[in-house]
């Protein structure tokens, strides 16, 4: 049976930079590499909100990226 093993995890934060002609939103994304593995999603979203409070953008949503190696 195959082992999924995470070996790098990404932070993503989505910024709303304004609207486009069609009234969707135009969307910046900043990325955070190096994010401690075992993190959870409530930590991960609470480092974004707090980074988010910083910027003037408001934020959009937040992400989380997951390289895995996946072994036998």
């Amino acid at each position: 049976m195959a082992t999924v093993i995470v070996d790098s995890k990404q932070l993503r934060i989505i910024y709303q930079m304004g609207m486009n002609d069609k009234g969707e939103p135009i969307e910046k994304r900043k990325t955070f590499n190096n994010i401690e593995i075992g993190a959870t999603a409530d930590q991960l979203y609470a480092t974004a909100e707090a980074i988010a409070s910083l910027q003037t953008m408001p934020l959009l949503r937040v992400e989380q990226q997951e390289i895995v190696n996946i072994i036998e």
